[in-house]
This record gives C-alpha cells, sequence and structure tokens, in this order.
C-alpha cells in the first residue's frame, strides 16, 4: 500500500493540538487517510489552520487540504486514546541534549521550548501556571516539562538541575510534579549526569542517559506508579471494535460484547476486573476524549461536536461532558480560546 506523504505545512493558530502535530512529526507524515467521514467534511469547509502545503499524491488522494485535516484528526484520536502520564511510561525513547545547571532568584518569566525538560529542585518556592492549572514546585520536587507548552514560572528561589531531551511518538499537555518520600538517590542520579555532561569525559553521552533512566525507574519504583492495565486476549477483538464504533451512535455494549463471541454479562465482568470501570463508562469518556479534541479544533459547533462524537442527543452531551470535564462544553470551549 502506497501512503500520502505531507510536508511544509504551515498552522494559522497555534494550540495543544498544533503542537501536537509539529512535535510527533517534524519532518512530514506518512499516512494512511480515509476522507469519506462527516468530519472531513466539516474541517474542509472551515479553512481554519492550513495556509500552505505540498503533497505528494496518490491514486487515492484528490485533495491534499483534506487529506491534511483528516490526517490532523487520526493523530489527535490516536493520542487522545493513549494519553498515560510521562511518570508512568515503560518504554520511552529519549534522546539527551544537555544538562544544565540553574539558579534564580525572584523571577518571573514566560517559558516554552521545542524540546522535553526533567529538573529535580535543590532549592525551590515556585509556581508554574498553564492553562487553567497553577502548581506549587518545593526542594526535592520532581518535574517534567512537556516540549511547546507555555507556561509562567514565578519564583522566589530556583534552583534545580534539568535534563533537556526529546522523545519519538510521545505528547504530554501538561506539566507534572512528583515528590518522592526518599529523593537522595535520585538527586544523586541528577548530579552524576550534570557532572558527566560538564566533563565530557569518553562514554559521557552513555552515562548521561543511563542516569536518566535510572532516575525514571526509581520514580517508578518509590512512587509505586503501576502501569495501564492490558485487556486480555479473550477481549481484545471487542476493544479494537469500540475503538474503532465509539462515535456510532448506536452503538451498544451487547454488541461490543459478540465481537469476542462471549455474551455481555461475561465481558462486563472481564471488562471491569481489567480496568475497574464499567464498559458503559468507559466508552462515554472515550467519546467525550474526543470531543474535546474537537472543541479544541475550533472548526465545529458544540451540536456538531455531539453528533461527530457519537451523542445523537445534545443535552445529553451536555450533562456526561459536565459530569466529566466538570464544565459544560461552551465554557470549555470560552477557556480554550481564551487559551490559545
Amino acid at each position: 500500500m502506497r501512503y500520502p506523504q505531507i510536508r511544509n505545512f504551515q498552522l494559522r493558530r497555534r494550540g495543544r493540538q498544533a503542537d501536537m502535530l509539529l512535535q510527533l512529526f517534524p519532518q512530514g507524515l506518512m499516512f494512511c487517510i480515509h476522507l469519506d467521514t462527516p468530519l472531513f467534511h466539516s474541517l474542509i469547509r472551515s479553512n481554519a489552520f492550513i495556509i500552505k502545503s505540498s503533497v505528494a499524491r496518490n491514486n487515492h488522494v484528490s485533495d491534499q487540504k483534506g487529506l491534511i485535516f483528516e490526517t490532523f484528526s487520526v493523530i489527535i484520536k490516536a493520542l487522545r486514546r493513549n494519553k498515560r502520564m510521562f511518570f508512568n511510561q515503560e518504554q520511552l525513547t529519549a534522546r539527551i541534549l544537555d544538562v544544565v545547571a540553574l539558579d534564580q532568584k525572584n523571577s518571573d518569566s514566560f517559558n516554552r521550548r521545542g524540546y522535553h525538560a526533567l529538573s529535580f529542585r535543590l532549592e525551590a518556592d515556585t509556581r508554574l501556571s498553564f492553562r487553567d492549572r497553577t502548581l506549587h514546585a518545593l526542594a526535592d520536587s520532581i518535574g517534567y516539562f512537556p516540549a511547546n507548552l507555555s507556561y509562567r514560572r514565578s519564583a522566589a528561589r530556583d534552583r534545580m538541575i534539568v535534563i533537556h531531551f526529546e522523545l519519538d511518538n510521545y505528547y504530554s499537555g501538561s506539566i507534572e510534579m512528583i515528590r518522592l518520600e526518599k529523593p537522595g538517590p535520585v538527586r544523586a542520579l541528577f548530579e552524576r549526569a550534570l557532572l558527566c555532561w560538564q566533563e565530557k569525559s569518553p562514554g559521557y553521552y552513555y552515562r548521561v542517559t543511563g542516569c536518566f533512566y535510572e532516575i525514571l525507574a526509581r520514580i517508578r519504583e518509590e512512587a509505586g506508579l503501576q502501569p495501564e492495565p492490558e485487556f486480555p486476549a479473550r477481549i481484545r477483538p471487542s476493544i479494537e471494535y469500540l475503538n474503532e464504533q465509539f462515535t456510532n451512535p448506536e452503538l451498544t455494549v451487547a454488541e461490543i460484547a459478540r465481537q469476542s463471541f462471549i455474551s455481555e454479562v461475561s465481558f462486563r465482568k472481564i471488562f471491569r476486573a481489567a480496568t475497574g470501570s464499567s464498559p458503559r463508562r468507559f466508552l462515554l469518556e472515550k467519546r467525550i476524549s474526543y470531543a474535546l479534541s474537537l472543541l479544541e479544533s475550533r472548526c465545529l459547533s458544540i451540536g456538531e461536536v455531539a453528533a461527530q462524537s457519537g451523542f445523537s442527543d445534545p443535552k445529553y452531551f451536555s450533562t456526561v461532558f459536565r459530569q466529566t470535564v466538570g464544565v459544560p462544553p461552551s465554557q470549555y470551549l470560552y477557556k480554550w480560546e481564551d487559551i490559545s
């Protein structure tokens, strides 16, 4: 199968979705795209993001703007489905860029970087603000700062060691802070990474990379973080079907269970044992997660978002959205416009 390739595109409006796209695929995209979806027809009319692009066409692609929009949707949908905390990742592939020591007093700055950062604060009284959240970083705090995230840092004192790095195929839209009960070993690893980077003796890069992964391993061990549960093989056909059909408003748990040739009752028991949640709640959360990405694109009305997320009743969509997110869709959209 031949895949269309997108290169040299620009985004008129920058925001979290644009950052995802540029961070994950800075050199271009390789995707097999289907253009016969309602989302494609809505996005193609909006002309909200694309200024110019060049596409290596094949026989299946006739509209470069549609290809880019649909690619955009597919990527965001996949990212929403697989979103996990940075500190709970198990198989990250990092490229270390540098290790630096910073010492600042009475600073107030806005920050945005094209790479990720992992920091250990030796002394700190710092407030970090991004979107509608504020975190307080103190001494011995370990922080993860994703690439392309704009945030404000206000610090009376901020002395830290920071590892800057790049990641393949990973995106997070939030700063994460954690404090360990016994921070000493992790602090020693940060200090060793800094010393190795400064001395640059033979093999220093491998030693620094080793320190980086050992830091993550110790955080997982000390904080008791656990990997997300895997779905049992017995119900994986159902899960794959759910992931493909969750925007269908007629989708039922019974229909999902039939894909694994088991009863609805058995499917519910196996599903709850694996996730701690019911299939219906999982389905609703997946639909709301997808609705968030559509709202953030600002290309569709709330009614259109509801329909394309699998809700046939806009009022029910608003109710579930408020219960899940904490605010109604209209208020979330207003906040997102302010942020963007």
